[in-house]
């Protein structure tokens, strides 16, 4: 139960830290060595112990990168909210050429539809046994009919 509970705390507390921050393996790694050391100290707690004793992970993460220089916190917060912001641009872009794309398709394929055609019906022509005998003769047996002339 003790693994469970460290990797549902650790895994929020990597959510709230920054992602492109440069010493980020490094909070991770000392959170873990606390977050054990706590565990191995108190063997039956549970995620309730290990919010009263290092706070919410949020708080657990800011109070970590509050040892860190703010200027390269803000710096990769910055970082990250400029990626995001890429991603989210590039999706819009994606989805916003999708459709225009198919929307031409869709209004190319109403023109062939609504188009201007003339269809043309001739007349039928009597053809007597005799002429349709006369007709058939050029061509091979096997051809003349779909199972083969059997």
């Amino acid at each position: 139960m003790t693994r469970e509970i460290r990797e549902q705390y650790l895994a929020q507390v990597d959510r709230a830290l920054v992602r492109l921050l440069r010493l980020r393996e490094r909070l991770m790694g000392e959170a873990k060595r606390l977050v054990d050391q706590f565990l191995e100290e108190n063997p039956e707690a549970t995620y309730e112990d290990l919010l009263t004793a290092f706070g919410t992970p949020e708080k657990f993460a800011e109070e970590m990168l509050s040892t860190l220089p703010t200027e390269e916190v803000e710096g990769a917060r910055r970082k990250e909210h400029f990626w995001r912001r890429v991603v989210l641009v590039l999706v819009t872009l994606v989805l916003v050429g999708s459709a225009l794309f198919f929307f031409w398709r869709w209004q190319k394929t109403q023109k062939i539809v609504n188009g201007d055609f003339k269809v043309v019906i001739s007349p039928v022509e009597e053809v007597t046994d005799e002429e349709l005998e006369g007709l058939l003769k050029d061509v091979p047996i096997d051809a003349q009919s779909v199972d083969g002339g059997k």
